[in-house]
């Protein structure tokens, strides 16, 4: 069974000093130590990149490839397109809200 408590709060089931860091919190940083506060600074530009782009990119693919197709080729590109930017959006909220005490101990 899919866990939406996970999605809605990923940092719901993550113990404080557990090993099992969601894989938002274990993303590398390279290095730079940033703050939630520099994080969400730099993960809403980003957030709005990703949603333009990806909004951009479904447009395109719909006005070469699919204008004049089948009622049931358009459904589904639609819900498909429609339902995908949700993949790239999660992570990059999921890394904006990752708190300092849940990564570790490299990315304070």
């Amino acid at each position: 069974m899919f866990d939406w408590c996970f999605v809605l709060n990923p940092c719901l089931h993550f113990r404080k000093g557990s090993n099992d860091a969601p894989f938002h919190a274990r993303i590398k940083t390279k290095g730079i130590n940033m703050s939630l506060s520099q994080r969400k600074l730099l993960g809403i530009p980003l957030l709005l990149l990703i949603i333009i782009v990806y909004a951009t990119i479904a447009v395109f693919i719909y006005e070469n490839w699919l204008t004049g197709a089948h009622n049931l080729i358009l459904l589904a590109y639609f819900v498909i397109a429609g339902s995908c930017w949700f993949f790239p959006a999660t992570w990059a909220i999921r890394w904006m809200s990752a708190r300092p005490d849940e990564l570790p101990p490299s990315q304070h």
